[in-house]
């Protein structure tokens, strides 16, 4: 039987080792191209996909835009500048991107404008 302070070091130590594993785990998530490696060289953890990988989403397809203040931004995310509104309507989407902001992903307009967040379109 092990004595309780040895114990409590022990389960100290592998806390700390699962921690420090999802911490490294989720960077890892969030940095396209890294791994997770064991002591041993073994990877142990690879992300499923990019970031930035497109959803597998069949295009072009159209949209009804029902609100009027839905930006049009340069580039698939809320971290790209604002192009203008876009006006309440059906469009068509040529591309579709995951990307800063929204949940649905991003959709490409086919007049090459810029992009609209797909979580205030609905597909029609």
């Amino acid at each position: 039987m092990l004595e309780p302070g040895i114990l409590r070091i022990i389960l100290r130590t592998a806390i700390r080792e699962i921690c420090c594993s999802y911490r490294t785990t989720k960077c890892a998530d969030k940095n396209p191209g890294y791994k997770v490696f064991n002591a041993d060289g073994k990877v142990v953890h690879e992300p499923a996909g990019e970031v930035d990988d497109k959803p597998a989403v069949k295009v072009p397809f159209t949209v009804k835009v029902n609100i009027s203040d839905l930006n049009i931004r340069k580039g698939p995310g809320t971290n790209y500048d604002r192009v203008k509104f876009i006006p309440v309507g059906i469009y068509t989407i040529v591309e579709v991107k995951n990307g800063k902001g929204a949940f649905a992903g991003w959709g490409k307009l086919k007049s090459g404008i810029g992009w609209i967040s797909l979580d205030y379109a609905k597909r029609i």
